[in-house]
């Protein structure tokens, strides 16, 4: 399947609260985390490191709530006070890489490695980067990282990773190995359907296309003509090198192009199927929620944002029209 659709996988650290009064900041819900933390943040009397991380908290409650612009300016000003902090500038990267600003994603993503080189989480998210962008070559190597640190992140990331790396491998037209990736991510996750739809296409992939019957009939070669007795017998003919002739590539159908308007369509209960039907989504968020499998599809033309559709288990929750 397309590696455009690269699921950006989002893992924000939750960071246990030292006192009462900063539990806000440190739950789970991003709404009350960004109240929780603005009001550390308006203090005055915090200390360092508790402003970086009710920053990097912040940016990453608006990160899950797909307000880019201020996820950014939070970590910015996180990475200023910190320099060293690799998951700001995961984080970061990830931001901008649901933006569409692969390149200053990967710069992140290169610092937070740096910083970090067991971040499992940083060598996912760069191989999601890099399949986008169609370099499979490393985004296999970036998969590859993330599934041998084992990290301790749970069967939604090992699913999603495996799913990611079965993308670039289909990429290279390696289709047999794309399957076994996906087969693991479907052992691992039965929930991340869209494995079994990329699989599905690899399948079709490995089977030989099915040729019309007409051009199949034009195809057989013609019997000769029995040579009537009065011709002489034809001259021997030297062989020659024959060359075989390829037929022309199909023209492929353009994908479709979603809309403002087929975004109004959209209402909860609908299923992936549903909503994937309308077109690709420019970028994909995939994360566990409590249990459950939580996607976030972001969508945009002429690099405008059009508005995102939030999935929980495969069916629709909630519709954002920009």
């Amino acid at each position: 399947m397309r590696s455009g659709w690269a699921l950006a996988f989002i893992l924000i650290g939750v960071a246990a609260a030292e006192t009462p009064d900063a539990e806000q900041c440190f739950s789970q819900d991003p709404d009350v985390v960004i109240a929780g933390c603005s009001d550390m943040l308006r203090s005055g009397h915090e200390t360092r490191e508790r402003l970086i991380r009710a920053l990097s908290n912040r940016g990453g409650a608006y990160l899950r709530k797909r307000q880019y612009d201020r996820a950014i300016r939070d970590l910015d000003q996180a990475i200023v006070l910190d320099p060293k902090s690799a998951p700001a500038f995961q984080t970061r990267g990830t931001a901008y890489s649901l933006e569409g600003q692969n390149d200053r994603a990967i710069q992140d993503f290169n610092e937070a490695i740096q910083l970090d080189p067991k971040s499992a989480a940083s060598f996912y998210a760069r191989g999601g980067v890099y399949n986008v962008q169609g370099q499979y070559d490393r985004a296999i190597q970036d998969f590859d990282q993330a599934i041998g640190l084992k990290p301790n992140l749970g069967p939604v990331f090992f699913a999603a990773t495996y799913r990611e790396r079965g993308l670039a491998y289909f990429g290279k037209g390696q289709y047999k190995r794309a399957i076994q990736d996906y087969d693991q991510a479907i052992r691992l996750y039965p929930k991340l359907t869209q494995a079994s739809t990329d699989r599905d296409a690899a399948l079709r992939a490995l089977r030989p296309p099915v040729r019309d019957e007409a051009e199949v009939a034009k195809a057989k070669p013609l019997k000769p003509s029995p040579l009537k007795p009065s011709l002489p017998a034809p001259a021997k003919v030297e062989e020659t090198t024959s060359v075989e002739l390829k037929p022309a590539p199909l023209p492929v159908a353009p994908e479709p192009v979603v809309t403002a308007g087929d975004l109004q369509q959209v209402t909860a209960g609908m299923s992936r199927q549903q909503v994937l039907k309308l077109g690709p989504p420019a970028a994909r968020i995939t994360m566990d929620d409590d249990g459950h499998l939580s996607e976030i599809f972001q969508y945009s033309a002429n690099g405008m944002s059009l508005g995102t559709v939030r999935l929980t288990d495969g069916t629709v929750s909630s519709v954002q029209i920009h």
